[in-house]
């Protein structure tokens, strides 16, 4: 956890200090060792000290000066000083220095070790109150737009929490509203079929850029919150005090949805949707944004660029409800990326048995699921490149318009089929690429166990993140990464203790690692003795 850097013109000090304490013992991972000042300095300037062990009195330049550098430079690191003499005057120096430790040579080892231990207790706790601070003030300022994203899609879009039944968490999202309040609900829908340019930027890029659009154009500076509902549709929430600035407010709005529409095409460069929701207090927001949503979900994708008011219905318009279950969450295609074969089929199940209590069976509801989950099979095997004849078999059915009789449950078994053909085909392609992936991982540790490689550094070389090669490692080989690197490292040290002349500290660095006495410690683990009693038992005749 912490690095202590040892600092004397007499190598054999260094070495004994490096190498005769447990280091590990006392939470310090990294031993690095100077012989000069000028040394020490330029080796602070690579690598992060916490704790310095020096000598005072060194010929090019001493501890004092050395320390009142690491005061410019460094100031959080802690100083230990180690004299030959006790002078008065040196131990008056260290202590306007802010030296933590002041000990005469020659040193006792175990005086040293409670010294640093004393200073390790230090710098944690000036550690702790310094990431305290600074991580809640973090997180206060991450998590207020996650906050406040997540109570109002609550409240709007699924209607479970409101400003009056949760006025605390509204409250510290920084969502307070006043008795009397009247929203409007907005929604812009991007059309990318038109996609050119712009239009391929990042979701992040865009969603700000049309913010900021809508508030030149639809807001004049009014209060709103402006939230996505789900993948390229976003709400926005407009606030008035009264029901009479709400409809001046209405009636601005639509008179500046079609230059805004435009601006938008023009900006990035695809067709935006508008469709306008009716006035409501806070708690009739959920049910006036449902209605809204309705409308939006009744509007063809391929119409870009349209604006709609959902309060003003088309004359002869049949209402249709879509069905809630097969866009729950976690949605169907999350399900086909895990693989989740039993939460899927649990789905198939709860979608059905939402149209069971549909009477009489709505062929518009029939064709929902089927495009849905069509859709959601057809996405998947793209984004794993692979072609629908390869795993759908009599499934491939799919292809041709679904011509039903009315009957559900004919398009539930196909929903199974289909779904279950999918996730058996990929689940034996992961397993390939679960071996190969680990195949890889192997020969890399194999290549490069003899310096400091790690996880996140054998992941990017295989493009994959170091979480994910962790569990797809230990599924295949029983063992965690670290843990085979490990027995890599040991396993090559025990050919290099059997030949004479080698150092353990020697066989330490030769397979990669730093510390001796972490070097001891894994050795120990790993064959049940040290390596100096590893190499005496191997050189009995």
């Amino acid at each position: 956890m912490y690095n202590l850097l040892l600092v004397d013109d007499e190598e054999a000090v260094v070495k004994g200090l490096a190498y005769d304490i447990e280091w590990s013992d006392l939470t310090i991972t990294g031993v690095y060792k100077a012989y000069s000042v000028s040394q020490a300095l330029a080796l602070m300037e690579q690598t992060r000290i916490d704790i310095v062990v020096s000598d005072i009195s060194m010929p090019e330049a001493d501890g004092i000066e050395l320390a009142a550098e690491i005061r410019k430079r460094r100031p959080a690191v802690s100083i230990v000083f180690l004299s030959g003499h006790d002078d008065f005057v040196y131990a008056q120096k260290a202590i306007e220095l802010g030296v933590a430790h002041y000990l005469t040579k020659p040193v006792d080892y175990e005086e040293l070790k409670d010294k640093i231990r004393s200073t390790v207790r230090q710098l944690e706790r000036e550690l702790f109150r310094e990431d305290a601070l600074r991580s809640a003030k973090e997180s206060l300022e991450r998590m207020h737009p996650l906050l406040q994203e997540r109570a109002l899609h609550a409240w709007v879009v699924k209607g479970t929490e409101s400003p009056l039944t949760h006025a605390d968490k509204f409250s510290s999202a920084g969502l307070v509203f006043e008795t009397g309040d009247v929203f409007i609900p907005v929604v812009l829908r991007a059309e990318d079929e038109e996609a050119g340019g712009p239009a391929g930027a990042e979701a992040g890029v865009r969603e700000i850029a049309l913010k900021e659009l809508a508030e030149e154009w639809l807001l004049h500076g009014k209060e709103s919150f402006f939230f996505p509902s789900e993948p390229g549709q976003w709400v926005l929430l407009y606030r008035e005090p009264n029901l009479e600035e709400a409809a001046k407010a209405a009636k601005y709005m639509e008179e500046m949805a079609e230059p805004f529409k435009e601006s938008a095409k023009r900006t990035l460069g695809c067709g935006i949707s508008v469709f306008f929701g009716g006035m409501s207090e806070a708690d009739g927001v959920s049910g006036a944004y449902r209605k809204l949503d309705s409308t939006v979900r009744r509007t063809n994708a391929d119409a870009a660029g349209v604006i709609l008011f959902a309060d003003r219905p088309s004359a002869g318009a049949v209402a249709y409800e879509r069905l809630e279950s097969l866009y729950e969450t976690p949605e169907l295609s999350l399900l086909l990326d895990k693989l989740d074969m039993n939460k899927a089929m649990e789905r198939i199940d709860l979608i059905f048995q939402e149209i069971d209590r549909r009477e009489p069976v709505d062929m518009t509801a029939l064709l929902e699921i089927y495009h849905v989950v069509s859709g959601v099979v057809i996405h998947a095997s793209l984004r794993n490149g692979m072609s629908l004849a390869g795993w759908a078999g009599d499934n491939e059915r799919m292809l041709y318009p679904f011509l039903s009789d009315g009957k559900s449950a004919d398009l539930k078994k196909w929903c199974q089929s289909v779904i279950q053909a999918f996730i058996l085909h990929l689940r034996g392609m992961e397993n390939k690429r679960f071996n190969r992936l680990a195949e890889q991982a192997k020969r890399i540790v194999d290549e490069q166990y003899a310096r400091d490689v790690s996880v996140a550094e054998i992941a990017s070389y295989l493009y994959v993140h170091p979480n994910y090669l962790t569990r797809v490692f230990k599924s295949e080989t029983g063992l965690s990464l670290m843990d085979y690197i490990s027995k890599r490292r040991i396993e090559q040290a025990k050919g290099l203790l059997a030949q004479p002349g080698f150092k353990v500290y020697e066989v330490a660095e030769r397979v990669g690692y730093e510390s001796i006495a972490h070097f001891n410690r894994m050795f120990k683990r790993e064959t049940g003795m040290s390596p100096k009693d590893y190499q005496k038992t191997i050189s009995k005749p």
